[in-house]
């Protein structure tokens, strides 16, 4: 059934991302591989052995203002990362309204296809 593969496949990507940036946090809380992971991050800045998971992300949040003043290259680079962030947000936006057209349409496909633009039936009248 492809709605299983399609639902297995987020559910398997999402514990690959949480079990990714628990394994970074704990790389930063690390003394010794602190200096390779983030050589400029200073001491005061690393996160605690209970923050090491998203603590690291929570400090990245509250130090963005300043690299707009520090960093010319990072700024862009998170501009940039930002930018992809407004147009997966607008994607998202546009396919909660789409998925739910799609589904309602009267084509003949089973399975995944049913959520997708191949389920809509071409107006025999137009």
């Amino acid at each position: 059934n492809s709605v299983h593969s399609v639902s297995m496949a987020v559910i398997l990507n999402s514990v690959i991302a949480a079990v990714m940036l628990a394994i970074y946090g704990v790389l930063i809380w690390n003394e010794a591989f602190a200096k390779h992971v983030a050589p400029r991050l200073p001491h005061k800045d690393r996160p605690n052995f209970r923050q090491a998971a998203w603590g690291w992300a929570l400090k990245a949040w509250d130090r963005r203002r300043h690299l707009y003043t520090e960093d010319l290259d990072g700024t862009v680079v998170v501009r940039f990362c930002l930018l992809g962030l407004k147009f997966s947000a607008a994607g998202s936006v546009v396919a909660c309204v789409l998925i739910p057209i799609y589904q309602a349409g009267q084509g003949d496909v089973a399975g995944f296809n049913d959520l997708h633009l191949a389920n809509l039936k071409k107006d025999s009248d137009s």
